[in-house]
């Protein structure tokens, strides 16, 4: 019954109260006037305080208007019309009262039990949470001391199983060349051989789903995004959580737990499922790491046995020493090298065999080791053995890291033959030229001293048999006249060829002005325009290096003629106190720049010659080139030997 409809009652039963008590007699308002105790009563029943107030003043109104009009003792009637209403409502607030403490204690002791309840609840739970903890901490000591990922992986299945109260857990391993799940092992699976020899893809089913995202997932029977892998489909499970076994970042497999009946996992079941899966993931890896880092044992102790056999065997000159030299290892190559025995030779310091002069060059590759700095990939170093025998060796010196004591390691190789050899061949290569040179030089001279002068008189006496001949017929003139010219033209091509063998200027004034000859030669005769440009002090060179330069600029230069098909060249040279620089540059279209040796084998003769006349003189050339792009020939020469004279006149 609404508020509204009970307040209407009242007021109804207080009217026609009210009218009951007009209408009716002296006897009956006597007796009548108690029904409004009830009503009072009934308003603090349906109403409370405000009822009881209510009631108790319209009661107090009405028993006051009556009492007026039924009674001729005044004071006696409001009495009565007072204590009426001050019955109904004591009797209602008493009503109240006892009913408000009944509700009060009915709360409290509800309240009481709730608390109860969550306290007994919350104490619980906490110690299920200890429980766990400790299962946990004792899980991650066993694995700590466990080698065997095998027994690290049953420990880890019997704890998820009776940690969580689950049916069935299965630990899977991903194989990351095929991205797919392998189960690993399993308790609680009806048909693990089924299951096992079903591997599950990445992304496929709650186990795939884990291992891709690389996160918790839970899932329930009544969900409609509940999908076992066909693996799992005939086990029936109805709840099911996957966790990924991570470690360091990296996903290794997944841990399983299900149940076949309802049931909805906590969260801190879910915190202990979490936990385990780390804790497999760091045992699986360090499983890992431990049978590599074994495997790497294994290998080193090999390629130590294997260097140790190579150390000892090779035929390069191997030795270790500390940062002052003394041996402190070496093979017994390096034993024969210095004339000692090798149990003898720990006892050395290498700088008593190396030379004063050369000391200084060993103690700087060394400082520049230890300060960090490049140096050289190899030198050459000469030792002065036990038996006064000068020995060459092209060393290679490597720091070694000993702690906080620096050492090297050098390996060097015998190249004092070699060494010889190549001089001897240098020597051989250099007289070789010397002699080519000087007989060009022999040859200009017959030319231009025997052969030229002996056409001069042939000429001289044609022409004079010509001019003094008057009985000559106009034909055997003609005839005469052309043989005149033609022995003209063998002069000038027998003196062209005395210059190009050894032209006289480049005797007399020097390299410069030889090639400004030859180059005005080049832009009259062929066309090719030739610019010449002098950088620095000019600088009267010596015989062998102004003739090496000279035919190395024109052998560049023939080349640009005969193959560049360029149309101009650039020779710039440059004089510097220690050395001279020569750049030759063309137009043309280039060619593929090859080594020295492929240049011979391809009949590139004129490039390797330029390259064998720069290197006896000690110098280098550099030739840059590359198809439609011309050639630059760079030449450096050393100025060593002999004083510097100043060119005078036109150099």
């Amino acid at each position: 019954m609404t508020q509204t409809v009970k307040a209407a009652i009242l007021t109804i039963s207080f009217m026609l109260l009210a009218v009951l008590m007009l209408e009716a007699g002296p006897d009956l308002y006597t007796w009548g006037r108690y029904l409004f105790v009830f009503l009072i009563f009934g308003s603090a029943v349906w109403f409370r305080y405000a009822g009881v107030v209510a009631a108790g003043l319209m009661s107090f109104s009405v028993l006051v208007s009556h009492s007026f009009l039924m009674s001729t003792q005044i004071w006696l009637s409001l009495s009565h019309a007072a204590l009426i209403p001050a019955v109904g409502v004591l009797a209602g607030l008493y009503w109240i009262s006892v009913k408000e403490f009944t509700a009060m204690q009915h709360y409290t002791m509800a309240w009481y039990k709730k608390m109860r309840q969550k306290h007994y609840n919350k104490t619980r739970a906490r110690i299920e949470q200890d429980k766990q903890l400790a299962t946990l901490s004792d899980y991650s000591q066993r694995v700590a001391f466990c080698a065997d990922i095998e027994d690290v992986i049953q420990i880890g299945l019997d704890l998820a199983r009776d940690t969580m109260r689950v049916d069935a857990v299965a630990i899977y391993s991903l194989h990351e060349e095929d991205e797919t799940l392998y189960l690993v092992s399993s308790c609680g699976l009806e048909a693990k051989n089924a299951v096992k020899s079903q591997p599950i893809p990445l992304g496929e089913g709650f186990n795939g789903k884990a291992a891709e995202s690389g996160s918790l997932v839970v899932a329930y029977d009544f969900q409609k995004n509940f999908e076992v892998s066909d693996a799992l489909r005939g086990e029936e499970f109805r709840a099911v959580a996957v966790v990924p076994l991570v470690s360091r970042n990296k996903i290794m497999g997944t841990l399983m737990v299900a149940n076949r009946r309802h049931h909805i996992f906590s969260a801190q079941e879910l915190l202990v499922l979490e936990t385990l899966g780390h804790q497999l993931g760091m045992a699986k890896e360090n499983t890992i790491l431990t049978d590599v880092q074994q495997t790497m044992q294994k290998q080193l102790l090999e390629s130590e046995k294997q260097y140790r056999g190579i150390f000892e065997k090779t035929n390069d000159i191997i030795w270790l020493e500390d940062g002052e030299g003394n041996i402190i290892s070496a093979n017994k190559a390096c034993a024969n090298m210095l004339g000692i025995e090798l149990c003898r030779v720990k006892k050395e310091n290498i700088f008593t065999y190396i030379p004063h002069e050369q000391a200084q060059k060993a103690k700087l590759v060394r400082q520049q080791l230890l300060n960090g700095t490049i140096a050289e990939k190899s030198y050459d170093q000469i030792i002065v053995n036990s038996e006064g025998t000068e020995i060459i060796l092209k060393v290679t010196t490597n720091l070694l890291d000993n702690g906080d004591i620096p050492g090297f390691q050098h390996i060097a190789k015998d190249i004092t033959e070699e060494r010889k050899l190549h001089e001897n061949q240098q020597f051989y290569i250099e007289h070789i030229t010397r002699a080519q040179e000087e007989e060009r030089l022999r040859i200009s001279r017959e030319l231009h001293d025997s052969t030229a002068q002996s056409l001069i008189v042939v000429l001289h006496q044609l022409e004079k048999y010509l001019v003094s001949s008057d009985h000559l017929r106009l034909g055997d003139s003609r005839f005469l006249f052309n043989v005149a010219e033609q022995v003209k033209a063998i002069l000038q091509e027998v003196r062209q060829f005395s210059r190009d063998l050894r032209p006289s200027i480049l005797d007399d004034l020097g390299l410069v002005p030889s090639l400004e000859w030859y180059i005005d030669e080049l832009n009259r005769t062929h066309g090719l325009k030739v610019d010449l440009n002098i950088i620095g002090q000019k600088q009267m060179l010596r015989p062998e290096i102004r003739v090496s330069l000279f035919r190395i600029i024109q052998e560049a230069l023939r080349n640009v003629m005969r193959h560049a098909e360029a149309n101009n060249a650039k020779v710039k040279i440059e004089f510097d106190n220690n050395e001279v620089r020569v750049e030759v540059q063309d137009n043309g279209k280039g060619f593929d720049a090859e080594p020295l040796g492929d240049l011979l084998r391809s009949g590139k003769l004129g490039l390797a010659g330029m390259h064998e006349r720069a290197k006896i003189l000690g110098g280098s050339i550099e030739i840059s080139s590359a198809k439609g792009a011309g050639t630059t020939i760079f030449i450096t020469v050393p100025l060593v030997s002999d004083h510097l004279l100043a060119e005078v006149g036109q150099n």
